[in-house]
Parts: C-alpha cells; structure tokens; sequence
C-alpha cells in the first residue's frame, strides 16, 4: 500500500519532466549537418527522429537525460536538402515533425536593388544600388538560365518595356527550359498571361480546383536554375516588385536576389504547393492556395554567414514571427511600408517606442481601411505620409531592425496579408544589408520631411537563435528580484535606472541559462528601467515591481 501511494505522488514529478521549456529549433546549419536545440524542465531521455518526409523514415537517435538544455546534431545529411524531425520525450511528449534544411554550397551571394533614389552618405557600409533599372538584371537572368524557371507574380503587364519579360520566357520555353507561372486570377491584373498561355507555357491561378481565389496571390518571386544540381546557378528573386510598366519605372520598390540553392529549396516547396505538383504541368486538383496552404517549409537557414529566416502567408503565422523579431529591436526601427492596418503589429510598435527604441514609419496609404496611421501618431511614432501624387506608389513592405536585421518581401502588414493572401516575408541577419536598406530609407526619410539623425549602432554580431535578449517573468515583480529567463552564459553587468533616468543600482553577475534570478535591493512600487551588458551588446528592458 505505501509503494502505492509513493507512485501516486512521485506521477507529477514524472509528468513536469515531460515539459519543453522551449520548444526544439535548429541553431546551426552545414552542409552535411543540423544542430537541433530544446530545454526541458527536468533532464529527460528524448528520441530524435528524420526523414526526408513526414514518415522519418531515415531513423532515430536515442538522447540521454543529461541535462536540462540539450543541443543534438544530425549528421551525413545532403546539402541544401529540406528533412522533416521530430522529438519525443520519454513519456510520450512530443514536437513535430517539423521542416529543416542543410546550408548550401553556393556562393550566397546578396545583391540589393532599389527604384527610387538612396542616399550613401546616411549611413557607412556597402554603397546601395538606387534607382535601378529591375528590367535588365531580370532579363539578363531569364536568358542566362538553363533548366527551370519557376514565378509566382501578382501582376504581370505586357506594355511599356514589360513586353521584353514575355517574350524572353517565350524564349526560354522554346529553347527548352522548365517555365512554370502562377499568378493572380482577377480579371486584368496580369494582361501578359495571355501571350504566354498562347505560347503553350503552363499557367495557373489561385482559383483552381478547390480554391476559391478570395484571397490574393500576391506573391513577387522567382526561382531559377533549381532544377539543376548544380549550386552555383541557383538565384531567387523576392520584394516588393510586380511586373508591370508603373512598379517598374515609376514607384518605389526593393529587390532581393540571392544565389542560394537552399533559399532556392525553401521557395520553390511553396511554389510547387501552389502548383499542385513537382513536375511542368499544374495539378488544380491537389494545389494549394490561401488557408489551405500548410505550414510545411523551413524557416530557418543559413545562406553563406548569414542567419535567414523565410515565412509564408496565412500559413506560417507571419505576422506573429514578425511580431517577434520587432518585439526583440533594442535601438532603432525604421519602417516603409506602403499599407499599414494591422492593430497587433501597430501595438508592438508603440511598446518598443515606450522602452526607449527609435521608431519611425514612413507610410503610403494612411487612409486604408483600419489604418493605423492615426493609432502611431496619437502613440507618439514618428509616422510621415508618402507625400507624391497617387500615381507614384511607395510600394515598399520592408523593415530594419537594429541596424542588422532587414524584414522584406511581398507583406503588407495587413490582416488581410496574415490570414488570407498568399505572401512571402524574409528576415536577414545582415549588417551589410540592413545598410543599404537605411541608405534607401533615408532618402525617403528626407523626402517626407524629416529631419532628425539616425540611430546608428554601427556592426554588430548575430545575434543568434534568440532575437529577444533576457525576458522578465512573473510581471509585475517582486521587490526583491525578478526572474531571467535567457539563453545566454557570462558575466552581465545590470543596471537600475529610475523613470526619469537616475541610475539607481548596479552589479555585476554570472548569467546562467535558460534562467537565474536576480537579486537587487528592495525598490518601491512602480515602473523602472533596467540594462543587461556583456560583451556583445546590451539589451534594455522595462520592470514592474508589484504594489
């Protein structure tokens, strides 16, 4: 009876061991290889699984109870291959299957374009490439590629110099090259399908099968070459830029291409979800737009030194990893976007400003339809209209994080473009990058009016798996000392400020992961400011000490 009664006690002791303090993610990428990270609340033995499919079928690695933060690495994997993983706790808890991918043998090669004028003196780094003619390097590529072209556009026109863009993929089918397009269905929005259809190249739209096209394609990428082995011949093309006369030479955009064959990899799995298939013709049948895409791409990869991460709307929760990544932003934000009605987004915006960070927004369309223009202005962001004449657009959906992390891609940060479009949104880790994007967001910066310097950190190391820094727990805390729950080990110098700025406390401590408390001499109710300092950077938060 007594053996009895310990096991009924000791069940949720076995149980609390089963908890994934954080979930398993990758956080380093080779080329043959993947480390995989997860902390749980008790050491626990944990099963690893992966396959190239959801089955995992290529096996399993058994992890021994070690500890409590666990870092496994899965090893003869191919380069820029994307494997399926899975990690069971002993017990029965379990995460995934979810999509990694290896990193590439490519050159990973960045190249920037900008429409609109830049202004290099803003800020040091690379020059950007501004008022660029998008025209050229896209057909240049077209012509240049050997065995597939994959293109996923909202817009494709067939006037004004966009002619030349139909007639080269004309080209390219006839000479034997893999054309396959997808486009948006609405009537009058890409006048170049036709031509192309003419031509007996494949196409198809989100209305196919059982989909019923309510929400946008509005994707603007292009994959080229994937279809050979070879990983030097690999480019993808994302941003902002549909292929139409007014996007190209009128209005402001951004262009990203890439030479990665494993971004490649990432870009073409939504394409081909898309497509209903991996082969030339389309399957209506089996394709897959707008919420009844699945989450079933990576999002984190490495391309050359950088940290990449790559979401697909609605499936992906866009707009809460983006809401992540802003959240983490410690000194500066600097926004263009052309349209602005997403509430949660606009709320994290308003709380970095409140923490101390610089935020400003340039914005295209104040008057849409739950803008938040007024919201950010009333909240006191720097929040300046595109001031031209409706015929030249701001088209921009980008953002710089810090002075090294660029969001960009196709997402309006719209409920609209979270839930129900198809859209894509990269984040690059990238000091070079975030410096040509500050250059371009200058320029308009000065167009609209404004005045003020820019923030500059100047370089700064990734930042690795974790963008946030130290976060606080419970809120508000006690008037002693407070939780910290962070993935980091060293000395960290921590200081008190008052509301107003006074410098109330500081010491010196070893910060211990996943979490360590932090001690400090009894504070008053109310709100307070408080730094983390190690040697790699410093991370500013707000603290609540309870009433």
């Amino acid at each position: 009876m007594r053996r009895v009664l310990l096991l009924l006690l000791l069940l949720p002791l076995v149980a609390r061991a089963q908890v994934f303090v954080r979930e398993p993610e990758e956080v380093a990428w080779g080329e043959d290889r993947i480390r995989i990270r997860w902390v749980t609340d008790q050491p626990v033995e944990a099963r690893l699984q992966y396959g190239r499919t959801e089955a995992l079928e290529l096996g399993e690695q058994i992890v021994p109870a070690s500890g409590t933060e666990v870092q496994v690495e899965l090893q003869g994997l191919n380069p820029a291959t994307i494997y399926w993983v899975a990690v069971a706790l002993q017990g029965g808890a379990r995460f995934g299957p979810w999509p990694v991918i290896t990193a590439s043998r490519s050159s990973a090669q960045v190249r920037a374009f900008f429409t609109c004028s830049v202004d290099p003196s803003a800020v040091p780094g690379p020059g950007a490439e501004g008022e660029a003619n998008l025209l050229s390097f896209l057909l240049e590529r077209i012509r240049a590629a050997r065995a597939s072209i994959d293109v996923a556009i909202y817009s494709f026109g067939d006037e004004g110099g966009i002619e030349a863009l139909v007639d080269a993929l004309i080209e390219a089918h006839r000479r034997g090259v893999r054309v396959r397009l997808i486009t948006e269905d609405r009537a009058g929005i890409s006048t170049g399908v036709g031509r192309l259809r003419a031509a007996g190249l494949p196409v198809s739209a989100d209305n196919v099968g059982a989909n019923d096209g309510s929400g946008l394609m509005h994707h603007k990428f292009a994959v080229f070459d994937y279809l050979t082995p070879d990983p030097l011949d690999d480019w993808v093309l994302l941003g902002s830029w549909n292929w139409t006369r007014q996007q190209t030479w009128t209005d402001c955009q951004n262009v990203l291409w890439v030479q990665d064959q494993a971004l490649a990899a990432v870009f073409v799995q939504e394409f081909e979800e898309m497509w209903g298939s991996s082969g030339p013709v389309p399957d209506p049948e089996q394709a897959r737009f707008a919420v009844r895409k699945r989450d079933n791409t990576p999002h984190r990869l490495r391309v050359g030194s950088r940290r990449v991460e790559v979401y697909f709307s609605p499936s992906d929760s866009t707009a809460r990893a983006l809401g992540r990544l802003l959240a983490g932003t410690e000194r500066a934000l600097y926004v263009a976007m052309s349209t602005f009605t997403h509430g949660g987004l606009a709320n994290t915006l308003l709380e970095r400003l409140r923490a101390g960070v610089d935020v400003r927004v340039i914005l295209d369309n104040p008057t849409a339809t739950g803008s938040q223009y007024g919201f950010l202005q009333a909240g006191g962001v720097e929040t300046r209209v595109w001031p031209f004449s409706p015929g030249r657009l701001l088209h921009h959906k980008y953002a710089i994080l810090d002075n090294r992390v660029v969001v960009t891609g196709s997402f309006n940060w719209t409920f609209s473009a979270d839930r129900r479009n198809d859209e894509h949104l990269v984040v690059f880790f990238d000091t070079d990058l975030a410096s040509m994007f500050l250059q371009e967001w200058a320029a308009r910066y000065r167009e609209v009016g404004g005045s003020r310097p820019l923030t500059w950190l100047g370089s700064s190391p990734d930042p690795g798996p974790d963008l946030h820094g130290p976060r606080l727990f419970p809120q508000p805390a006690d008037a002693d000392g407070v939780m910290v729950a962070w993935d980091y080990e060293g000395p960290v110098q921590v200081d008190i400020y008052s509301i107003t700025g006074r410098r109330l406390w500081s010491a010196t401590f070893r910060a211990l992961a996943p979490r360590w408390r932090l001690p400090f001499p009894k504070l008053l109710p109310g709100v307070y400011g408080i730094t983390f300092s190690t040697p790699t950077g410093m991370w500013r938060r707000l603290l609540w000490v309870r009433f």
